[in-house]
């Protein structure tokens, strides 16, 4: 038997936004379009029993200081079909800013999505090799994720601005069992992603609901 892993965005908050964000105009009494981020998520992702998720870039929305979004519906981050026991899920999520650079192109994400998989593999053999304990899963795919970090805003550089890569957050949610045995578990997270760089910071809080699902629907591919 199988179940669904899912994972929405329910609410978004801009708590602080200073800097030239792109050079925009001040339209006066229609608004301020210089100090606007229009912002997305993306990530990866491993189950207890390896098993890799790939969370694909989605929009937030554009935002500004003191901007929040609640979003109804929720905007689905990722669903995936685990096995009946594998209970437990490790994600690291990056937000961005998106300019001109490259990280938000569908072509380009795929092959960075692939590039996570081969890098994860790579790291898995190494640790393998050097006769790390098993089962090494989490632990490449931790080890890993500095390494993407760091490509993440290589993939973000462009003409002119670059896409604004904020440092990830690492969230761990888990399924209870006995609880709501029919429907799986489900909960609200919440987590804060802070961007400091030379055209500006930026604070973001983004609030989070996960399911575990009973496996009687078909799953939604991230």
């Amino acid at each position: 038997m199988s179940r669904t892993f899912k994972l929405e965005l329910t609410q978004a908050t801009c708590n602080i936004l200073t800097g030239d964000q792109g050079g925009g105009v001040d339209l006066g009494p229609f608004g301020d379009f210089r100090n606007k981020d229009e912002m997305y998520l993306f990530g990866f992702g491993i189950s207890r029993k390896g098993h890799l998720l790939i969370f694909y870039p989605r929009s937030l929305g554009s935002f500004s200081t003191s901007k929040t979004f609640d979003y109804s519906p929720s905007i689905e981050i990722g669903a995936h079909e685990l096995d009946d026991d594998d209970n437990h899920v490790e994600f690291c999520l990056w937000p961005m800013e998106l300019d001109s650079g490259y990280a938000s192109n569908s072509d380009n994400f795929s092959r960075f999505g692939q590039h996570f998989v081969d890098r994860y593999n790579l790291k898995v053999s190494e640790l393998r090799q050097h006769h790390y304990p098993e089962p090494v899963a989490h632990q490449a795919f931790n080890e890993i994720l500095m390494y993407m970090h760091h490509f993440a805003i290589l993939l973000g550089q462009g003409v002119g601005q670059d896409d604004d890569i904020y440092t990830p957050t690492i969230i761990r949610v888990s399924h209870i069992p006995g609880i709501a045995p029919r429907d799986g578990s489900s909960g609200v997270i919440s987590s804060e992603f802070i961007l400091n760089g030379e055209d500006g910071n930026g604070d973001y809080t983004l609030k989070f609901k996960y399911t575990f699902g009973d496996g009687s629907k078909p799953p939604i591919l991230g």
